[in-house]
């Protein structure tokens, strides 16, 4: 409770704080993130355990035979255990790697960045806890966000492919990558949101996660959606607020 308070309080001063991104609170602030997450040993749910265990069970070809993990996550894994196979390395390595690239997109790109920090701890610093494909991954799309605004595609497409290989479901950013220079009016993009959060509500969005889902088990997911009753009003009161 009391490191999240005290990085929740760094995070409010930022947000509140005419920083700049050369400040040293800045860089203060991100290294206390990647302290705590990568240090934070087995804290985060039942899939650190799985990540823990796939890591530090399974080596050389055999770690290729797991085949719940995209191809590209299981070269990150061989990468890794070829310099240390514990589990603490796994977390820390990662936790930098992830916030780490997190926050070079976010100083390159953001133009708050106190906001932009703060933002980020609200709704991502919390996930790379657990969700450590996805977390990797949306670092090395993020890193494409540069290339895309200069409407350089290829380099664009290359991140997508790497990131795909760590997390199948960066796929959803490919649609982007044709509207992102195109102007929108407030209402259609009132009216995409809208659409959007419609899906996302409602049982159309079992078929479509099927096809990405992030694993290959789909015993498991099956078992997720019908622990799900399709509606969930903490999502509604996000995607309204978001709205």
């Amino acid at each position: 409770m009391f490191p999240y308070l005290f990085i929740f309080f760094i995070a409010t001063i930022l947000f509140f704080g005419n920083i700049r991104k050369t400040n040293f609170l800045v860089y203060f602030f991100i290294s206390i993130c990647i302290g705590i997450v990568g240090f934070r040993d087995m804290i985060g749910g039942y899939d650190v355990y799985v990540y823990a265990e796939v890591y530090e069970r399974y080596h050389n070809k055999f770690l290729f035979l797991f085949d719940s993990f995209e191809k590209g996550f299981l070269y990150y894994y061989y990468i890794l255990q070829h310099i240390d196979g514990s589990r603490e390395f796994l977390f820390f390595i990662t936790a930098l790697f992830t916030i780490g690239l997190h926050f070079y997109s976010i100083k390159k790109n953001g133009i708050n960045i106190g906001m932009s920090l703060y933002i980020y701890f609200c709704k991502f610093f919390f996930f790379s806890f657990v969700y450590i494909r996805q977390g990797l991954a949306m670092g090395v799309l993020w890193l494409s966000l540069s290339f895309l605004i200069q409407k350089k595609y290829l380099w664009v497409i290359l991140f997508l492919i790497v990131s795909v290989s760590l997390h199948k479901s960066s796929i959803v950013f490919l649609p982007f990558i044709f509207v992102a220079h195109r102007k929108f009016s407030s209402l259609q993009l009132f009216l995409l949101a809208a659409i959007i959060l419609f899906i996302t509500l409602t049982p159309l969005s079992d078929s479509f996660f099927a096809s990405i889902s992030e694993t290959t088990d789909s015993e498991k997911f099956t078992q997720y959606v019908n622990s799900e009753d399709h509606f969930n009003i903490f999502y509604l009161i996000e995607g309204v607020l978001t709205l």
